[in-house]
């Protein structure tokens, strides 16, 4: 789903009204309309009902002023306070200011003291919007913090809780705290960060009429990882497991057996037909006991520095090079320092499948660089943001305190401008885990999972969904989608553990465990 900045989707309004001929007092006539709908549709209206609609100048105020109107005439007793004198309105903003007089709705420019506003059901925020730019200050902060200091009033937000920051999703510094925020054509990115949803409240998106041509033909920076149903074909009945997918993970170290075990459960309950876990010998005997679905190839080798000599390399390289198409590799979990040596000779095999790197599979080479030059498009890289630090060291990132490196992926601009750095240099997708994942690469818009589900925060988490990926590019997704998918589904599974486990205690098996429930929403049709 295209996720517009509030310039973007600025430049979109402009095109309607420029190439189009849809004037702006039309577009503002449907949000206000949609607007009411999602109201009715959401909370209810009854006849009598107290509203109070604040209405900035702009083309926020002017869709709250079109609001207004329909809720006067579905009964409701309704006031509008106007943020500056009716003779500073202008174009459209006075346009629906007038109509909404002429059908009968009071409107008062609100005083500037005492700052009071009367007592309602209902209060409309139609005071900034996306337009907002720096910070809050002077009578519209004192007005958000009357408004959020209100009990038992329903707030409704259009377009952007007023004090949201459109592309942080932050306050400025504070934010009117919805019930129900309304945005139109599209959503915005600082709404679908996962820190904005004390301010957002339920968020619904309407469509005010643009041309579709208009955002396919202007496509925004980022997009809202949302898959649709039928985004997975179904199973053929005359399938079998080889082209399913085959998946093969290189891992495990001593004390460290379980978190490749984890990535092959990830890989076959996302659908994977064979499955194998390759490493030393040693490190094979427990996934031997308790998954016998999983196939294991035993190296002949006591540690990975010996497997990668002579006879247990041949044998490995063989494996790696017979599983043809519709295959990938997960290298990484639980490999330790072995990490570096190994995807250095991974890297060096022809015709080798697909990569998922996560955990060890990230470690820095000798001297603290990382071959992303060397990988391809179909190579996917999952770090978390201390991994993502070690990667921007590595390419001699400008800031020496790892500490505000670390500060700045905590900040939605900071998370995007490290992912640009590293996608500069590399043809493969990134995925930068963490609250509103993000997946991106060269050249393309910026994927943003609107999630953040502590159930993820557990030890062997980014194991399964390293498995669910290579799942995808095996059954030949690209890695953006096979990144962007793997992210949807763990998420999606995680929720399930939170609502199975709310006060926690949920394993990295069980998310695994959880992967095929969630899939049934991406296939055309379920029969149950």
């Amino acid at each position: 789903m295209p996720l517009p900045a509030p310039e973007e989707m600025a430049e979109w309004d402009r095109l309607a009204g420029a190439e189009y001929g849809l004037p702006p007092n039309l577009l503002m006539e449907n949000a206000g309309r949609e607007a009411f709908l999602a109201l009715q549709g959401t909370r209810g209206l009854k006849s009598g009902e107290r509203v109070l609609v604040l209405a900035g100048k702009g083309n926020n105020g002017g869709d709250g002023l079109v609001l207004a109107r329909y809720l006067h005439n579905a009964g409701c007793v309704v006031r509008v306070f106007t943020l500056a004198s009716p003779d500073q309105y202008s174009g459209p903003a006075l346009f629906h200011l007038q109509a909404a007089r002429s059908a009968g709705v009071e409107a008062l420019e609100i005083p500037s003291r005492p700052l009071e506003i009367p007592a309602a059901e209902i209060i409309v925020d139609a005071m900034l919007g996306a337009g907002f730019r720096g910070s809050l200050a002077g009578r519209i902060l004192d007005l958000v913090r009357v408004i959020n200091r209100r009990k038992k009033v329903f707030i409704l937000a259009l377009d952007l809780p007023s004090g949201l920051g459109g592309l942080s999703g932050r306050p400025e510094p504070e934010a009117v705290r919805a019930d129900l925020t309304v945005t139109f054509a599209a959503p915005k990115p600082g709404l679908c960060l996962p820190w904005s949803a004390r301010y957002v409240g339920e968020l619904k998106v309407r469509d005010i009429g643009l041309p579709s041509k208009i955002p396919s033909e202007n496509p925004p920076l980022r997009r809202l990882i949302r898959p649709a149903r039928g985004v997975l074909p179904p199973i053929s009945p005359y399938t079998h497991k080889g082209r399913k997918g085959k998946v093969l993970v290189l891992g495990g170290s001593s004390g460290l057996e379980g978190a490749p075990l984890l990535s092959a459960l990830g890989a076959a309950r996302a659908g994977s037909g064979l499955v194998t876990l390759a490493a030393p010998a040693p490190y094979c005997m427990p996934w031997r006991r308790h998954y016998p679905e999983i196939m294991t190839l035993p190296l002949e080798a006591n540690n990975w520095n010996e497997a990668l000599q002579g006879r247990p390399w041949s044998a490995l390289t063989e494996k790696i090079l017979r599983l043809g198409e519709n295959a990938a590799l997960v290298l990484g979990p639980g490999l330790g320092e072995a990490g570096p040596p190994l995807l250095r000779a991974a890297l060096n095999l022809p015709g080798r499948p697909p990569l998922v790197l996560d955990a060890d599979g990230l470690r820095p080479f000798p001297g603290g660089s990382f071959p992303l030059e060397a990988l391809r498009p179909e190579d996917v890289l999952t770090p978390h943001p201390g991994e993502m630090i070690r990667l921007l060291e590595g390419m001699g990132h400008p800031e020496s305190s790892r500490t505000f490196i670390l500060a700045d992926l905590e900040e939605q601009a900071g998370r995007e401008a490290a992912l640009g750095r590293i996608c500069a240099r590399t043809a493969a997708t990134v995925l930068l885990k963490g609250p509103g994942t993000l997946v991106a690469r060269r050249g393309a818009p910026l994927n943003l999972l609107p999630l953040a589900e502590p159930s993820l925060a557990v030890a062997g988490s980014g194991d399964v969904l390293s498995g669910v990926i290579a799942a995808f590019l095996a059954r030949a997704f690209s890695g953006e989608e096979a990144a962007s998918l793997g992210a949807w589904l763990h998420g999606r599974a995680g929720r399930i553990l939170a609502r199975l486990w709310p006060a926690g205690g949920g394993l990295a098996s069980d998310l695994a465990e959880a992967l095929p429930v969630v899939m049934k929403e991406l296939l055309p049709s379920v029969e149950l």
